[in-house]
């Protein structure tokens, strides 16, 4: 699925649980929203963000594992 595509219109609340549902618990497709949310620029990140927090409110523990890795991207990252 080409996240990038669907997040460059603000997405709707239920365009976002879409999204969600379709990450699952699958790293692979969570790491692919993770890299967005680090490495575009907003509103691209912002969204992308939206919908990791998403993914991991609905699928418990999926960000974890990246948890270190978010604290030390925090500073870097433009919108907060």
């Amino acid at each position: 699925m080409d996240y990038r595509s669907l997040l460059t219109d603000l997405p709707s609340a239920a365009k976002r649980d879409l999204i969600v549902r379709e990450v699952g618990f699958s790293e692979a497709k969570f790491l692919v929203l993770l890299d967005l949310a680090f490495n575009e620029k907003d509103p691209l990140a912002w969204r992308a963000t939206w919908v990791v927090d998403g993914c991991d409110e609905v699928h418990t523990g999926l960000a974890s594992a990246h948890i270190t890795t978010i604290i030390q991207k925090l500073p870097d990252l433009d919108s907060m």
